[in-house]
């Protein structure tokens, strides 16, 4: 099976928030688009001044003292910096729904900002987010014990305002750059396909089928659209973690379709695989699952203690750990995307294994 590339100037160039940044910046030569970028941040802080694109600037480290000197990492590092009339506003940049915040955000920005010249910090630190952030609340419950007090609209700015504010001005058909940038931000971050299973098919994914003879027929009838269906999921999984996959071991064979990740969460000779594995689904009614196992012995016992994961050994003996999707997964898949859900899933089996090999 072979994947379709995206038909895009910046497919696999803008690859994370460090190549965003700077093409965002660079954007900003664009009047209209400079224009539209003003309008969206005065929103939130009509204290943001209206500025040119040379009073931008990327990745500012605040602990510097002078040319050659660093004091420890207290402040942090500024994304997207804009500096005026000798005032500097931060803007911190994210674009995964699950990149943790650092120690600096927001409390090292604040007190950077503070030492300045000790004005109204608040109106000169912003968030660019995507909407479902999964750490927000920790953004803003920061922000409050830092000022004393309980600030209900955050300096937050989502991705998808922004490009919303872009369609409606009609700048993507202004530019052909804009226009890309849209694209990719939709492609690579923001956008999910709606993948919906009806009762029936999930009756069949999950061998609950009446056996007579007409159901039997339409149910093969229907497998290589369920299938299909599946192989889009896992691949809307490798598209959000692109940059966290082994790209040596990108190989599909006939008793599975997936990838194996490369997240740094994982501990050594440990390997993480999601996707669809035949053996897995026959026996265990498990369509989509992500396994945790290792060649050492040693690491096996270890993975084998974590409680969230279920031991299954093949036919020629080979052993593995899964998790999987459930079937409210694909029975709810109307109202919640079934992507986002199996990322969830995902996302917190990485973080439990870094959580419990720490304890180790």
């Amino acid at each position: 099976m072979t994947t379709t590339r995206e038909r895009n100037l910046f497919y696999n160039v803008i690859r994370n928030e460090t190549s965003l940044t700077e093409f965002f910046c660079n954007l900003m030569q664009l009047k209209p688009f400079l224009n539209m970028f003003q309008e969206v941040v005065k929103k939130k802080s009509q204290d943001f001044p209206y500025v040119a694109f040379n009073d931008f600037d990327t990745e500012i480290n605040f602990n510097k003292i002078d040319a050659m000197i660093y004091e420890e990492s207290k402040f942090g590092r500024g994304d997207l910096v804009v500096n005026f009339d000798n005032k500097e506003y931060i803007f911190e940049l994210k674009i995964e729904k699950y990149t943790k915040i650092t120690e600096n955000q927001p409390n090292g920005y604040l007190n950077y900002l503070r030492k300045q010249d000790g004005s109204d910090v608040n109106s000169r630190l912003f968030f660019i987010l995507p909407k479902g952030y999964r750490h927000i609340e920790e953004i803003s419950k920061r922000w409050s014990d830092y000022t004393k007090k309980q600030i209900l609209n955050h300096n937050i700015i989502y991705w998808e305002d922004i490009l919303n504010e872009i369609k409606k001005l009609e700048l993507d058909k202004l530019n052909p750059f804009i226009n890309e940038f849209v694209k990719i931000m939709e492609y690579r971050w923001l956008y999910c396909e709606d993948i919906n299973f009806s009762n029936f098919e999930i009756s069949i994914i999950f061998n609950n089928t009446n056996k007579n003879e007409e159901l039997i027929m339409s149910s093969n009838m229907n497998i290589p659209k369920i299938v299909n269906k599946l192989f889009k999921i896992v691949d809307g999984l490798y598209e959000k973690n692109v940059d966290k996959i082994d790209k040596k071991h990108d190989k599909q064979q006939a008793d599975y379709y997936g990838y194996i990740s490369k997240d740094s969460r994982i501990p050594k000779d440990w390997e993480v695989w999601f996707g669809v594995d035949f053996e897995l689904w026959e026996k265990a009614d498990c369509p989509l699952t992500i396994q945790v196992y290792s060649e050492n012995e040693e690491e096996m016992k270890k993975i084998n203690n974590i409680n969230i994961l279920t031991q299954f050994e093949y036919t020629e003996g080979a052993k593995t750990t899964y998790i999987s999707l459930d079937k409210d997964a694909f029975q709810n898949s109307n109202s919640s995307n079934i992507i986002e859900i199996y990322n969830d899933l995902f996302d917190s089996l990485l973080n439990n294994i870094e959580n419990t090999y720490v304890e180790w």
